[in-house]
């Protein structure tokens, strides 16, 4: 029997937004946040790899990787920490070794500090994926300056023979699916995105229409997100709009659940045309629609 998990829509975000997949490294400064607000007028394409300076030299396992990132940060040898930084990292965020650096520098200067860490156990994932669950007790710049302790999990990535920080990305794969076109609002599914605490479903929507279209309603599943014989009811807490004549190339919905499966199923409800004399709001009294996807991926490293 399928086993259906309620995640309330304070932890499931359902965003129109650009996508720039850089959750907190930890809770250490984090150079980029993730958009908690929707929607935007400008969605960005995902970065695809590119060339950066040469990583810090190779470390032999997770946890020794682990301790040269974190070692450095308590030291303050900034330099040496942004070279641990994984290629696919960079990748995908957009950041470089000397972003990060600069602002690992400016939150220094404004109070942050690195007091201790403990690197409590190592997970393996596969041969070149692995998590290491970490206790810090961070200086920070607040009022109050007392050091606070935090109990989080980091992602590393095997890449040229070592291993280096992933952030909380563990790693992603591109979705081979056809889209579907209902009432001419196409959308796709094209990339699932896992994170130490969650996945990100990435979907491309297009509006062809001349008129507005909402997609969720509060307190209904708006999303389904099935692995296997576990099933995530998704919700939001307002009505997305969709505008008319428009592409978000970068739309996604997330669960907060971190799985070592990946997705096998989505489905996408509750989609329904604006109102024609109060565009601004659904139209209740209308048709609704949905959308299902059996999700096939791409071969790793494709």
């Amino acid at each position: 029997m399928m086993k259906r998990i309620v995640v309330v829509f304070l932890l499931v975000n359902l965003i129109l937004s650009a996508c720039k997949p850089v959750p907190k490294l930890m809770h250490t400064p984090s150079p980029t946040q993730l958009p908690t607000t929707a929607p935007t007028s400008t969605p960005t394409i995902i970065p695809t790899a590119t060339p950066t300076n040469t990583p810090s030299p190779s470390v032999s396992s997770p946890e020794e990787a682990g301790k040269t990132f974190y070692e450095a940060l308590k030291r303050g040898n900034f330099e040496k920490a942004v070279s641990m930084y994984s290629e696919y990292y960079l990748s995908l965020t957009g950041e470089t070794r000397e972003s990060l650096r600069q602002y690992f520098e400016k939150s220094a200067f404004e109070g942050w500090k690195l007091l201790d860490y403990r690197i409590i156990e190592s997970k393996m994932l596969n041969d070149q994926t692995a998590l290491l669950h970490v206790l810090t007790k961070e200086e920070t710049n607040d009022e109050d300056k007392k050091a606070k302790t935090y109990d989080f999990w980091v992602a590393l990535r095997k890449e040229n023979g070592q291993w280096l920080i992933n952030g909380s990305i563990v790693d992603d794969r591109f979705v081979n699916v056809n889209p579907q076109n209902v009432n001419g609002v196409i959308v796709q599914p094209v990339r699932v995105i896992r994170f130490v605490d969650g996945f990100k479903i990435v979907l491309r929507i297009e509006n062809t229409n001349n008129k507005r279209c909402f997609w969720g309603f509060p307190e209904a599943t708006t999303a389904t997100v099935y692995f296997g014989e576990l099933a995530f009811d998704v919700y939001v807490s307002e009505f997305v709009k969709i505008e008319p004549n428009r592409v978000y190339p970068n739309a996604y919905i997330s669960t907060d659940k971190f799985l070592e499966i990946y997705p096998n199923r989505v489905i996408l409800s509750q989609w329904r045309w604006a109102d024609e004399t109060f565009p601004e709001l659904p139209d209740m009294q209308g048709e609704t629609w949905s959308y299902s996807f059996d999700l096939q991926y791409e071969a790793p490293g494709q």
